[in-house]
């Protein structure tokens, strides 16, 4: 088990729990289990990560498509209590001071690590009138190793490259720490094998990634999202495609666009009335864009990217907290979401067996969902789906990393095992269940068997070690070492594990 707390990651394997091995399945990915009249099948993976893992794009700065097809969610418009605000034509999030410093991420490949932690110090900006300068050397260094391709090759991991998933992922474990511990120096980023992450105190912890959309017709959604904060988002970036405006400066517009994104930033504003120069673009209006190539490059580092052009994708968010050193989060899924996994329908089970490496209390259960609107049903089992500790009902609105506090906490002792099972449910969509996977030589996480589980009925188990090869769930549980509060568990077994048959241990 993969157990973080303070700034170390330590492994708690019991010994009931036997390590099993994974096998690659990248290449069958329409291969399914037969289970009891059911089938698990893994969703398509995203075909602009198929083509950069067939033909690595040029001109790259690092941006790399995740395993995960997300252009199911422009299919699915997220479920709103009212509808979107009217925004202003213009908008800028420097002239509030709601901006860090444009940063420098040359020579290497390193956006996907600078517009994530840009959009990070923004929100700490927003939510606390504070600046922070956190380290991208740190996130660069730090992302699990199960991620092979960025710590195995002389240029790694300045020229391995990444995305927004990954980076949250360092500050969703490991937290964000200050540059002042860990400066950018690219030249320890070029270390062939010998990288390490560092020991830095972390000062704040993401708690939610949140994707607006995949779409970038949806100009109204985006602008949204904008007013809120500033977002994350990748684009297909060219020289081709720069134009000089005397007004306006540096404007990119690639129209038609048919290529796959290769570089990830930020954005900060936008104007309905920057021209689009591209002779094929009509129309008008473009989002203000914060780069991480210095000040010297475009409008002291900004530019404008015109609407609905150069095949801009993945726009997102963060919700962020304070570190907090008594609470340590539990997990399998070591590399974290990489694509979705259903049966069939738009609901499924997922569960993880867990034990506790201190007294302390559940507060938490987190995930990845697989798109928008799920819904979700939180089990809590004392042992191995025995009886019920808690549970809790809700939804999520975007696709992304949510941390559902327990309604009713649940104290845990040290070595105790526990259960928590989920039932997903994501109408319009067929993958529920967010999974990782083994794919030899990109990505490698541990596969453990007797610690994850699928069901399609919530009743009878399978082990997620004997599904498509070997899988882990992306569910995880967060333990705090302060009081719990003075009410007692409901102990009662739950109805939906009456004649549950347990998994084999």
């Amino acid at each position: 088990m993969k157990k973080l707390g303070g700034t170390f990651l330590v492994i708690v394997i019991a010994a009931a729990l036997l390590i099993g091995s994974s096998v690659p399945f990248f290449t069958s990915m329409g291969s399914v289990l037969a289970q009891d009249g059911e089938t698990f099948q893994l969703a398509p993976l995203n075909p602009d990560f198929v083509d950069f893992l067939e033909q690595r794009p040029e001109p790259f700065y690092g941006y790399i498509p995740p395993t995960m097809d997300l252009s199911h969610l422009g299919g699915i418009p997220v479920q709103r209590e009212q509808a979107l605000p009217t925004q202003p034509a213009a908008f800028d999030w420097r002239d509030q001071g709601k901006v860090t410093p444009v940063r420098n991420q040359n020579p290497c490949g390193t956006c996907w690590v600078f517009g994530t932690t840009s959009v990070l110090e923004s929100a700490v900006l927003l939510g606390e009138s504070t600046e922070y300068d956190f380290s991208e050397q740190s996130v660069a260094l730090c992302v699990d190793r199960s991620w092979v391709y960025l710590y195995d090759g002389p240029t790694d991991p300045c020229q391995a490259g990444g995305n927004s998933l990954k980076a949250s992922e360092v500050f969703i474990k490991k937290g964000a720490v200050l540059e002042s511990c860990n400066p950018y120096d690219t030249d320890g980023l070029n270390c062939n094998g010998t990288c390490t992450c560092d020991s830095c105190p972390p000062v704040k912890k993401v708690t939610g990634y949140r994707c607006v959309t995949d779409d970038q017709s949806q100009i109204a959604l985006i602008k949204s999202a904008v007013y809120s904060r500033p977002v994350t988002m990748s684009f297909f970036c060219d020289p081709s495609g720069e134009y000089t405006d005397p007004t306006y400066g540096t404007i990119h517009d690639y129209y038609p666009c048919d290529e796959d994104a290769n570089h990830l930033v930020s954005i900060v504003g936008w104007d309905d009335f920057v021209p689009h120069p591209d002779s094929d673009h009509s129309g008008t209006g473009a989002w203000l864009v914060k780069n991480s190539w210095g000040t010297e490059w475009g409008d002291s580092g900004y530019f404008w990217l015109a609407y609905d052009s150069s095949s801009m994708t993945q726009i997102a968010y963060l919700e962020y907290g304070d570190y907090d050193a008594n609470e340590t989060l539990y997990y399998w899924d070591e590399a974290g979401i990489m694509d979705g996994l259903g049966a069939g329908s738009s609901s499924c089970w997922m569960a993880s067996v867990f034990i506790s490496g201190q007294d302390g209390t559940l507060t938490h259960v987190d995930f990845w969902t697989t798109s928008n609107n799920t819904a979700y049903e939180i089990y809590v089992y004392d042992g191995s789906f025995g009886s019920q500790l808690a549970s809790k009902t809700g939804s999520c609105a975007e696709f992304g990393y949510y941390s559902i506090p327990l309604t009713t906490p649940v104290p845990v002792t040290n070595g105790q095992q526990f259960t928590v099972a989920v039932k997903m449910t994501t109408p319009g969509f067929d993958y529920p269940l967010p999974i990782e996977f083994e794919e030899t030589g990109y990505c490698e996480p541990s596969i453990q068997t007797g610690v994850c589980f699928l069901s399609t009925d919530g009743y009878t188990w399978d082990d997620a070690a004997d599904v498509l090869g070997g899988c882990n769930v992306c569910l995880r549980a967060k333990i705090t070492t302060e009081p719990a509060p003075n009410n007692p568990p409901n102990a009662s077994a739950s109805p939906l594990c009456e004649g549950v048959t347990n998994p084999t241990r």
